[in-house]
């Protein structure tokens, strides 16, 4: 029996049936997106893999959304435990140092062994039974309505983590397509691609940036609070992202070995993981062989030597020039300092994206929310523009910035999650903005604050050049 449920029971409840109805259908949207990925996408037998050393395996993942869900509830309404060991394990992931693993945050003991997927199907079922109870959604509506919003976000920022550990499986694509999304188009015509490839820009005039927002009634994450206005300097930014095409003439020519183009700690990195190439590249000559950027030169001889990964299956990295490049900041930054360039700071693609002087609520259309199964060639949705004239910088990738993430002035932690972005306020974590294919169309608000270390490669992440 659940805590309280005498008391429930004691006397009539006050249902508001509308806001009732809104929260069974928010958590069942989460719930049924998730549920594909596991159930349609993701094979049984791949469940114990872990695709990323640095993140748990997808049998973690599968438990801890509703664990999650179920310890936000169940800590605000004081619900009875049932299975408190699932409660524990599940609580938090990790997110360990990318150059020490050993070194993470806190969270829970992992078990030598995971619980059978059968055993945690039968505590999501439980769970999800209980959340949508009407009688406790009703406790939710004068209690704390917005922990509904927080478990969605969370799922949702959940299941994009999960897509991309699954393109680093090279038999990701024995399986179905993910909720019927349409494929996405990668060819661009001759006019367009002369156009991108002369790498044109734009003077942004720089002004008054107000990032973040101030608290009300409506759900944010802490990071995002209180609102932080800043003044940005004049700069000029491309128009457009950098691209695969781009990008692979940095790597054709060494320079993941080209130490004059890294800082110091990266380049050491690159070279001890023996990294070549960004990591949604597979190349199909053998690199046991190679030792230097001289030795990769005379092997690269042609783009027809590497695969591109689509979650749909693998392409010829030729056929996806115009495709978004998708590195960590690390990768982005050394191929800027190749091209006499740089990286944006966070207020300055916060200005691109929302205006300078004037705060620009509404953002536009982009490749978002699974609008298509992957990247879309750069500039391909017309409404992905700035005021300025910046394409793909509210959709397409996260965008990558030079900013350490930072807790603005009157920062509080959220008593719900107060370990959300505490922990990662250590000049290794990164600010990104905007949104990948893959993200929730919820997220997708000004004054949302994505984040990764530097030298994490396997997120959604791309960058426009800055001079």
């Amino acid at each position: 029996m659940m805590m309280g449920e005498e008391e429930i029971k004691g006397k009539p409840q006050q249902f508001t049936s509308t806001t009732i109805a809104d929260f069974q259908n928010t958590l069942q949207s989460a719930w049924s997106q998730s549920d594909a990925f596991f159930e349609s996408l993701l094979s049984e037998s791949w469940l114990e893999r872990r695709p990323i050393s640095l993140r748990n395996p997808f049998i973690f993942y599968y438990g801890h959304l509703v664990a999650f869900a179920w310890n936000q509830f169940r800590n605000k309404l004081g619900l009875e435990q049932f299975e408190p060991v699932f409660d524990y394990i599940f609580e938090r992931g990790i997110d360990p140092d990318v150059d020490d693993p050993a070194k993470c945050h806190s969270h829970p003991e992992f078990p030598d062994t995971w619980p059978s997927k059968v055993q945690i199907y039968r505590y999501k079922q439980k769970v999800r039974t209980i959340l949508l109870d009407k009688s406790v959604l009703s406790q939710v509506e004068k209690k704390c309505p917005h922990i509904v919003q927080l478990v969605y976000e969370h799922e949702l920022m959940h299941l994009e983590t999960l897509f991309y550990m699954f393109m680093q499986m090279e038999d990701r694509d024995s399986n179905g397509p993910f909720l019927n999304i349409s494929i996405p188009p990668i060819k661009l015509s001759t006019e367009k691609t002369e156009y991108i490839d002369s790498e044109p820009s734009v003077w942004i005039g720089g002004g008054h940036c107000c990032l973040g927002r101030d608290r009300g009634k409506e759900f944010g994450w802490d990071i995002e609070f209180p609102s932080h206005c800043v003044s940005v300097h004049p700069f000029r930014m491309h128009i457009f992202p950098v691209t695969i095409g781009q990008f692979y003439e940095f790597v054709r020519m060494g320079g993941y070995r080209r130490a004059e183009y890294w800082n110091e700690e990266d380049f050491l990195y690159m070279k001890k993981e023996n990294i070549w190439f960004p990591s949604l590249w597979k190349c199909l000559f053998a690199l046991d062989q190679v030792s230097c950027a001289e030795d990769f030169r005379s092997l690269c001889v042609s783009a027809k030597q590497f695969l591109y990964r689509m979650p749909f299956g693998d392409v010829c990295l030729k056929e996806a020039f115009y495709l978004p490049v998708y590195v960590s900041l690390a990768e982005a930054e050394a191929y800027a300092k190749w091209k006499g360039k740089r990286l944006p700071s966070e207020e300055e693609i916060h200005g691109v994206l929302y205006g300078f002087s004037s705060f620009e609520k509404s953002h536009a259309k982009g490749n978002y929310g699974f609008q298509y199964y992957g990247p879309v060639p750069v500039g391909w949705i017309e409404q992905d523009k700035s005021s300025y004239g910046v394409v793909d910088v509210y959709g397409n990738g996260w965008e990558l910035t030079s900013t350490p993430l930072y807790p603005f002035p009157g920062y509080q932690q959220l008593p719900e999650y107060p370990n959300y972005s505490a922990d990662f306020f250590d000049n290794k974590h990164f600010v990104t903005v905007g949104a990948s294919w893959a993200t929730d169309s919820s997220l997708c608000r000004p004054s949302f604050r994505n984040w990764y270390q530097r030298r994490y490669r396997f997120v959604f992440s791309k960058f426009h050049l800055v001079e």
